[in-house]
């Protein structure tokens, strides 16, 4: 298969991407270490380090999912099906991949993957 040109962009924009979250989550672990070490004596003071601990570690399950998505993406180019939506299989629109470009689906089926879980 050829190669297309703008592909060779859109590896670039997922390996920036991939790059960025790792290093939020590096951050997001590390933040929550320290504020599980913190040595907090009030109760109050107690109850709302955990909950800035449970935050930091809930972004790391979105981190985590983002990560998927993107590593997917990745996978998919040299399999010559990158950019071609996995339910109907039609192409995803450039400005799509521009905009998310670990996008699995065209706008319509994501649209209507978004109704079903609402």
């Amino acid at each position: 298969m050829k190669k297309d040109p703008r592909f060779s962009a859109m590896k670039d924009a997922l390996d920036r991407k991939k790059e960025q979250i790792l290093e939020a989550h590096r951050k997001s672990r590390q933040e929550g270490r320290e504020a599980g070490e913190s040595g907090v004596q009030d109760e109050g003071d107690r109850a709302s380090s955990a909950h800035a601990r449970e935050f930091i570690f809930s972004l790391s399950e979105t981190e985590r999912q983002q990560l998927q998505l993107v590593e997917d993406a990745l996978e998919r180019l040299p399999e010559g099906n990158f950019g071609l939506c996995r339910e109907c299989g039609d192409p995803i629109d450039s400005k799509r991949l521009q905009a998310v470009p670990w996008a699995e689906r065209c706008l319509k089926c994501q649209e209507q993957v978004e109704r079903e879980l609402v």
